[in-house]
């Protein structure tokens, strides 16, 4: 009984003594390690490397997100900043000496993110420094706090930074044509040198008008098929380039070339896009001259000069990717 009643007390004295060794644990500041955030919640997103503009991509209807309130966000590039920042995952914590050059690397380097809630709420604020000496994770830094921690993004192996430091063109959406066929009122294509392929196609609802774009040829006592035409304008729902290239040292004396073709496409809301296809082809290989459809069959690839609505931006697109839009002007009638 007395053995009984000691270990009854001394469960008491465990009992009691519990809650006042755990407390210290619980109560750990750990918001200097703090950095993911979920991006369902993430309303904008800010990266500024040192000394360079910031750049801001947000969130906007639809969950379309934009940058610089001016570009639209690539859906292929958005993830790789809104979805690192939500699973960013702690690799280890630093060594003293491995702080302290983290630390000024920071000072010299440091790429600053700031996280913004669907609110408008700043959420989270840090710095981004270079990866690890192992290659294992990258070093980030809360603001206001002193002690920095190696991150890692898990699947990816080596450095995250490089995924915020890219030039504003990378993660800009490289459409050339994204349309619903019920928004598009009017397509023109020329091919400047075959006048008679050239046409101008105009929609106003269910009625279709193609017609020769040089008034010099006589229009065709052809009717009109329906059906060709739905499929030629569904052809511009999704046309995406490879990349931009507006740092092209060449670009002014490519845009002054005749380009093989000028697609223009007006839609609803008044808006126009106009794109000039000048193929490789022709400045690469000599006495090359690419002058009708069939020629352009055996393009690769063409330069394009993107003009929408008085933006210019000048790209490389894969001809495979752009076929849809080369037709004839004879293509449209019924046989």
């Amino acid at each position: 009984m007395i053995l009984f009643v000691l270990l009854i007390g001394l469960a008491a004295i465990a009992y009691f003594l519990k809650p006042q060794n755990e407390g210290p644990k619980t109560s750990m500041d750990t918001s200097d390690r703090n950095f993911a955030f979920p991006d369902d919640q993430m309303g904008m997103v800010t990266v500024q490397p040192k000394g360079k503009l910031l750049k801001a991509f947000k969130r906007g209807k639809g969950g379309v997100w934009t940058l610089n309130d001016k570009y639209t966000v690539s859906q292929f590039t958005l993830p790789q900043i809104i979805k690192t920042l939500a699973n960013i995952q702690i690799q280890n914590i630093p060594s003293k000496g491995e702080t302290q050059t983290i630390l000024k690397d920071i000072a010299k380097v440091g790429v600053q993110i700031k996280i913004y809630d669907l609110g408008g709420k700043e959420v989270r604020s840090f710095q981004i420094g270079l990866e690890s000496y192992d290659e294992s994770g990258t070093a980030f830094l809360m603001d206001g706090a002193t002690q920095p921690y190696n991150m890692f993004l898990k699947g990816l192996n080596g450095d995250v930074r490089t995924r915020f430091t890219q030039k504003v063109d990378r993660y800009r959406d490289r459409e050339m044509f994204q349309y619903k066929s019920e928004d598009i009122t009017e397509v023109s294509v020329n091919y400047h040198k075959d006048q008679k392929s050239s046409f101008k196609l105009t929609v106003d609802g269910s009625d279709y008008k193609v017609e020769p774009l040089s008034q010099f040829l006589e229009p065709t006592t052809k009717s009109v098929s329906p059906e060709r035409v739905k499929a030629y304008l569904g052809g511009f729902s999704r046309i995406y380039a490879e990349d931009f290239d507006n740092t092209n040292v060449r670009l002014d004396s490519i845009r002054a070339l005749v380009p093989f073709a000028t697609v223009t496409v007006k839609d609803s809301k008044g808006s126009i896009n106009a794109i000039d296809f000048i193929p490789f082809k022709d400045i690469i290989t000599r006495n090359s001259n690419t002058r009708d459809i069939n020629q352009a069959r055996k393009i690769e690839r063409f330069f394009i000069n993107k003009t929408t609505d008085g933006n210019y931006d000048f790209m490389v697109a894969q001809n495979r990717l752009a076929q849809p839009v080369f037709r004839g002007y004879d293509y449209f009638f019924e046989k």
